[in-house]
């Protein structure tokens, strides 16, 4: 499969995670798609398996910083999917996940998602040699930076009042970084969500419920949509949508 370059290959040596996963009722859209809140749940859970699964230390200490989606075809309702995962490359308190998700019915996805390190206090931390004892041969010295790349909303942009549901929380009283995608989800209703297209999501700060939460949308061309869930002045998570991104299957 051809991809972005952000987007690596699998690797030939090193841990090598695969597992399987059906798409259920509770994951998909009126049209049978798989929505992009449960892709992203597909992700995390397959994550926190794998590293919870090494006895390394700290498994609740990691947070979103960026993902990354392209999806030649969105998976389907009752779809069979293998899922693999592993470390793709590494910062000083940062690693990124590679996940490719390939369904029986057709179904391509690719990610990757960036995670960062930090202790109970929230700071960030720095990987130690154990975390690259078992994940650095597939990061193979690959190094990742943790720079946001998105810009933020025209300033007089009003935006439509979000309210989260009660099972939208996390442990912590933020949005799961999955269900701030069902408000992507909400907005792009109306137009639909095809494949082939990238998706990329940057959580910038919690976002935690407030009489202030709104999304911000744009149109800056044809196929394209930009996103914000907003706090007041803040940014909380942005989202840009490319459509007819080419995803090409071949023996990779």
């Amino acid at each position: 499969m051809q991809h972005s370059a952000d987007l690596v290959a699998l690797p030939a040596d090193g841990r090598l995670v695969r597992t399987s996963r059906a798409v259920r009722l509770g994951d998909v859209a009126p049209d049978r798609r798989m929505r992009v809140d449960a892709l992203l749940r597909v992700l995390q859970d397959v994550g926190d398996d794998d590293y919870r699964s090494t006895g390394l230390p700290n498994p609740d200490g990691w947070v979103a910083r960026r993902i990354v989606l392209e999806v030649g075809r969105f998976p389907t309702f009752r779809e069979a999917l293998e899922v693999t995962t592993f470390c793709s490359g590494t910062g000083s308190r940062w690693a990124e996940r590679r996940t490719s998700i390939v369904g029986d019915d057709g179904a391509r996805v690719e990610a990757a998602a960036l995670w960062v390190q930090v202790d109970t206090a929230g700071r960030p931390v720095r990987l130690d040699d154990a975390f690259l004892a078992v994940y650095g041969a597939t990061a193979a010295g690959r190094t990742v930076g943790s720079r946001r790349t998105h810009d933020d909303p025209s300033p007089d942009a009003a935006g439509v009042p979000f309210t989260p549901r009660f099972v939208d929380l996390d442990p912590l009283g933020h949005m799961n970084n999955a269900a701030q995608a069902a408000a992507l989800e909400e907005v792009l209703a109306p137009d639909g969500l095809a494949a082939p297209v990238r998706v990329e999501l940057e959580y910038r700060r919690p976002a935690a419920p407030s009489s202030d939460l709104r999304v911000v949308i744009d149109r800056p061309a044809e196929g394209a949509v930009d996103v914000w869930l907003c706090t007041g002045a803040d940014v909380a998570t942005s989202v840009r949508v490319r459509r007819g991104v080419p995803v090409v299957q071949s023996s990779v």
